[in-house]
């Protein structure tokens, strides 16, 4: 992981100085900057070389699901695949207990979503009124965090549109009848892009900036 983090950083530094140009130094850092140089132009042989070989061995086995610039787990020590799955198993079971004494009905989306579609079909004015559509991200940010520690943007059967969780956000107050009309004066119709802004967009700011 730290060697990866390094070839980022080099390949990133490589691109900037391309397209600003060297910055110039003081003398006296030469000395420095040519061997950070020669450590550099050795991690990218060795870069070199790695991608040389996995794309001989893909080759070999006409391996045809690849997609460049994505690496694969043959690159990373079994021992680092472990400690990562291993943490992520402590995150997810330590995530979950948070919410140990926490009824189902309000530990669901779809059930707490329930509660609040039943205040809006029973007192609709007062439901509004309330502001209840504003308040609704805020009451489900917890568990849609915890939702988004199960997914990975970058696996292929990760669509979050259908998670249940997501589609009972997106479902929330629908009915057969709905009309165009009845559509636009719905206090809730921002309700999915106002959970992805408020929630789920910070979210993946956060995860990419750490990596």
């Amino acid at each position: 992981m730290k060697r990866r983090r390094q070839d980022r950083d080099d390949e990133y530094e490589e691109i900037s100085i391309g397209l600003r140009g060297p910055t110039p130094h003081p003398q006296e850092s030469i000395r420095g900057e040519e061997k950070e140089r020669e450590e550099k132009d050795k991690r990218a042989a060795e870069r070199k070389g790695r991608r040389t070989r996995r794309k001989k061995e893909r080759e070999d086995s006409n391996e045809k699901n690849h997609k460049e610039g994505l690496s694969t787990d043959d690159e990373e020590l079994e021992l680092d695949i472990q400690r990562f799955r291993t943490q992520k198993d402590g995150i997810l079971e330590g995530a979950i207990q948070v919410f140990e004494d926490v009824e189902e009905e309000f530990f669901e989306v779809e059930q707490l979503l329930g509660k609040f579609l039943l205040w809006k079909s029973e007192d609709f004015e007062a439901y509004r009124e309330s502001f209840v559509p504003l308040c609704i991200p805020k009451v489900l940010s917890p568990i849609v965090r915890l939702h988004l520690l199960h997914w990975d943007p970058l696996q292929d059967d990760s669509d979050i549109f259908r998670t249940n969780w997501m589609r009972s956000l997106i479902r929330f107050g629908f009915v057969p009848s709905e009309t165009r009309e009845s559509l636009s004066s719905d206090p809730d119709l921002n309700l999915v892009p106002s959970v992805n802004e408020k929630i789920i967009i910070p979210w993946i700011e956060r995860e990419t900036k750490s990596v």
